[in-house]
């Protein structure tokens, strides 16, 4: 990354949970607290880059254990140990609809949530059956999801708004081996304080119809409060909370840093960078706002912002391709920054001076408590230079 240092010599990284990334063979692993995480691509089985997450609960009981009563069961069974997780043990639950045509459904156990964005997600992989719906429901007046088919790893439906679930949403991500990651989004009002993650399964034309013996695959349930699923984190007995990603440098010294003059480059996948919530790649800063060069993606606008002594000059660009590898480097020194971004020709802007920095943040803001970038970083490189125009163009195009 930053100077040819091993990445302990260089950056203090602390999460204060265990967490859970894609191993280099496209298994689910756990890592201990404290210890970055470095994802692969579960297709692709190559590095994705350090994840960088915010801290979230998934407040589903037994997110693995479907067959235990936490999970209410109407009109379905559920068989455990019926065949091999994303985690590679023998975990996963066969979900099968009763005989007859009725309705059915399997649900977690109650959560609490009022006028918040909800987002469940769950693993799930065909049997003899490939559809379900999968959706949100307060077991009262409102129920809505999305229509799951997973021979195609495709959504073939979503529900409209209802009296209590609105801006109703879902998203599909293979994991190999048959396995989508199925994700369902709304906005929870206020008709009651429940909130649970629900599976109707369906037969292979979509129809409330079973025979008993045919079903799908799940595990891994998760429900969180947020406006996109984050990774995932198993329960048992009562919620578990995972922790943020907290990295960073606070010897400047150890990169050989600048006063005056500098260049960083950043490679990154943001892949949440259309939700309308600020996700930082990186922040050199004082540790406030008076000081600071941070590049940070909300709503599909890249904005790179650079702030001396309290006064701000931001490039700002859109930015699209939530899975693809980006690539940032932006020069600083008195009178003049630039910004290339993807290949593109070198924008600029006139700071008065470098910013009075002392500290650099890795997927997060000025003073490392927000703005998280959920997604990964590649690379980080720092010049204790300006790089010209055109090696900034250069740069972020090879």
């Amino acid at each position: 990354m930053l100077v040819n240092k091993a990445f302990s010599d260089l950056i203090t990284f602390t999460r204060a949970s265990p967490a859970w990334r894609f191993n280099a063979s496209g298994i689910l692993v756990q890592d201990a607290a404290n210890t970055p995480r470095v994802d692969c691509d579960p297709l692709a089985l190559q590095p994705r880059g350090l994840l960088l997450e915010e801290g979230r609960t998934n407040l589903i009981t037994y997110s693995a254990g479907l067959e235990n009563a936490a999970w209410s069961k109407s009109n379905c069974t559920v068989t455990p140990a019926a065949g091999v997780a994303p985690d590679g043990t023998t975990s996963a639950c066969k979900v099968i609809g009763a005989s007859g045509a009725s309705a059915r459904y399997l649900a977690s156990a109650a959560a609490t949530a009022s006028n918040a964005l909800v987002v469940g997600s769950i693993f799930a992989k065909a049997g003899e059956h490939s559809k379900f719906r999968l959706n949100l429901t307060n077991f009262a007046s409102d129920s809505r999801g999305v229509y799951v088919d997973l021979a195609t790893g495709a959504i073939y439906q979503t529900d409209t708004s209802g009296s209590d679930f609105t801006g109703i949403s879902g998203s599909m991500t293979s994991v190999g081996g048959g396995w989508y990651r199925c994700v369902v989004l709304a906005l929870k009002g206020a008709a009651n304080s429940v909130v649970r993650l629900a599976i109707d399964p369906k037969d292979n034309s979509g129809a409330a119809s079973g025979d008993g013996t045919s079903g799908i695959y799940a595990w891994g349930g998760q429900l969180e409060l947020g406006a996109f699923p984050t990774s995932y984190v198993p329960t048992t007995s009562a919620a578990v909370a995972r922790a943020a990603d907290a990295a960073s440098i606070t010897d400047l010294t150890k990169i050989g840093l600048n006063p005056v003059q500098g260049t960083l480059y950043a490679e990154f996948v943001a892949p949440n960078m259309t939700v309308a919530a600020n996700q930082s790649i990186f922040s050199l800063s004082d540790g406030t706002t008076a000081n600071r060069i941070q590049p940070f993606i909300n709503a599909g606008v890249l904005t790179t912002r650079v702030t001396t002594a309290g006064v701000a000059a931001d490039f700002t660009s859109a930015i699209s391709g939530a899975s693809a590898v980006h690539k940032l480097a932006i020069g600083c020194a008195a009178g003049s920054a630039a910004l290339s971004v993807d290949g593109g020709a070198a924008a600029q802007t006139s700071p008065t001076a470098f910013p009075a920095v002392s500290r650099l943040y890795l997927g997060s803001t000025f003073d490392g408590l927000g703005f998280f970038l959920n997604g990964y970083l590649r690379a980080l490189r720092y010049y204790p230079r300006k790089l010209s125009n055109a090696e900034l163009q250069a740069l972020t195009a090879a």
